[in-house]
């Protein structure tokens, strides 16, 4: 490329230069007229006939986009490949230089350096879970118990509409203090600081509350008791004795009372048995035992039969009888007489003033008692209908376990039956009837079985004499007499399958 320029000089005489474009040399020439001198044109032919020499060296042509004015337009080209194409990131760049990387997966293959010899990632994503992207193709699992995901049509329509929208409840103030939302653990607020057992088996508990109906305090107030209150016939026990205390009972209008009784589960030592039929165990003593009684004897050496369970007659004060047993050899040593059954003992106070007590036989006890008190062993014990209840004692192994107190208020009737009446106690009522098993004053009477009359039997007939028939045989009737007859007893009789009336 050739140019022009003007160069120093006056305005009349202007100076101009030629430029070469390729070898920035110039011809200057002065200007004399509006013609340019002849000198200048003897420069431009031998610089043209230079530039016709030099032009086959010049066959392809260097553009510097860099200094191009004009805008670069690439759409009608087959082919362009703007960036530089690597497998790897070049170790050097400079800012805003782009290079395209053939082994990244497809979308993640354009980089530009960000600063010097920095390359970073363009026109790429990342993805969180549960998103993920593979190639081209970004993915959102379905969610499930144990993954994050869309919501799919099935679980919308199963949650959807199920609480509308509105203002809802989602904390508890005051007495009650919770926060939600969801299920929430609620607090009670604490209004009584002294919290806990209030009261024991001689305290009460006075417990003072607010108008919500909360404890706020509470106050142990002792019992206050009188005389015969609450401790009357008490019973107390160990594994081998009861203890009822002092009290009162009443029996209709009658009025009874005890200063306590003591009731000792007790065994004997045997000292002698002899051998015979039946087998007579001598002991140190048989305070509390009965003709009928059940005793367990053990420990007998020599005549051993006498070992086991019996029956017994009470002979004297240190003798008993073995009913059913028969002697296998003499006696040499030990023997022990001592309950070890099982079963329960029922404390009554009766309506003649004394305790008495009603034992299992099964358990074959001893019990003997201080003070007003019965012992008696029972195959099935229970309270008699006019007795007041105290205690029941529960017995295992022949040991006293248990005491169940059985009181209360001591009220009872008193009725005893005269002729002609019967009374029969059922669950401590007492039914009263006529005695069946007595004649009666008024009506006809029937005896069966054999009969005594004493003073004698007096006839006294009413009405008309009844007929002399199969039914009516051995009827006596009474005929009085009158001024002018005798009066006569006739029995109704059988004469030869002829009922009649005879005299006798």
């Amino acid at each position: 490329m050739l140019q022009f320029s003007q160069d120093s000089g006056s305005p009349s005489h202007p100076a101009y230069r030629l430029i070469g474009a390729t070898e920035g040399n110039h011809v200057a020439c002065r200007k004399y007229s509006s013609v340019i001198p002849a000198i200048c044109f003897q420069a431009l032919r031998y610089l043209f006939g230079a530039l016709t020499l030099l032009a086959p060296c010049f066959g392809q042509n260097l553009v510097n986009l860099a200094t191009q004015s004009r805008n670069a337009d690439f759409a009608n080209f087959s082919f362009t490949r703007p960036w530089a194409v690597s497998s790897a990131s070049p170790s050097t760049c400079q800012a805003g230089q782009v290079y395209f990387n053939s082994s990244a997966a497809a979308g993640a293959n354009l980089f530009a350096c960000t600063a010097t010899n920095i390359w970073s990632q363009i026109a790429g994503y990342t993805f969180s879970t549960p998103l993920s992207l593979s190639g081209t193709t970004v993915s959102l699992p379905e969610a499930s118990a144990s993954t994050d995901g869309y919501l799919s049509q099935v679980d919308w329509n199963t949650f959807s509409s199920k609480q509308a929208a509105g203002s809802y409840l989602t904390a508890l103030t005051g007495d009650v203090t919770a926060s939600g939302p969801g299920s929430a653990t609620a607090t009670l607020a604490t209004v009584n600081s002294a919290a806990g057992q209030c009261g024991d088996s001689t305290h009460v508990c006075q417990i003072t509350s607010n108008g919500k109906g909360l404890v706020t305090s509470q106050t142990p107030v002792a019992i206050v008791t009188t005389a015969s209150q609450l401790t009357d016939l008490s019973t107390t026990a160990t594994s081998s004795s009861a203890t009822i205390a002092a009290g009162t009972w009443g029996v209709g209008n009658a009025t009874y009372s005890v200063s306590g009784v003591t009731v000792t589960v007790n065994s004997l030592t045997v000292s002698g048995a002899s051998n015979s039929s039946p087998i007579t165990l001598t002991v140190n003593s048989t305070t509390g035992l009965h003709n009928g009684d059940t005793v367990m004897v053990s420990g007998v050496a020599g005549n051993t039969a006498a070992n086991g369970t019996w029956t017994i007659t009470v002979d004297n004060g240190t003798q008993i009888d073995l009913q059913g047993s028969a002697g296998n050899g003499a006696y040499t040593s030990g023997g022990v007489v001592a309950g070890s059954g099982n079963g329960v003992a029922y404390i009554e106070a009766n309506d003649s003033g004394d305790i008495s007590i009603y034992h299992s036989s099964s358990a074959g006890l001893i019990l003997t008692c201080t003070g007003t008190c019965i012992t008696n062993q029972a195959t099935s014990p229970s309270f008699d209908a006019d007795a007041s209840p105290i205690a029941i004692l529960t017995i295992s192994a022949g040991q006293i376990t248990a005491v169940s107190d059985k009181r209360r208020f001591m009220s009872n009737r008193g009725i005893t039956a005269g002729l002609g009446i019967a009374v029969t106690d059922t669950g401590g009522s007492a039914s009263i009837a006529v005695d069946t098993t007595v004649a009666r004053t008024t009506g006809g009477n029937v005896f069966t079985g054999s009969n005594t009359f004493t003073g004698g039997y007096i006839l006294v007939p009413a009405g008309s004499q009844p007929t002399c028939n199969a039914a009516n045989e051995g009827w006596f009737w009474y005929a009085k007499g009158s001024s002018t007859t005798n009066g006569s007893l006739q029995i109704c009789q059988n004469q030869s399958g002829s009922y009649l009336w005879v005299t006798h």
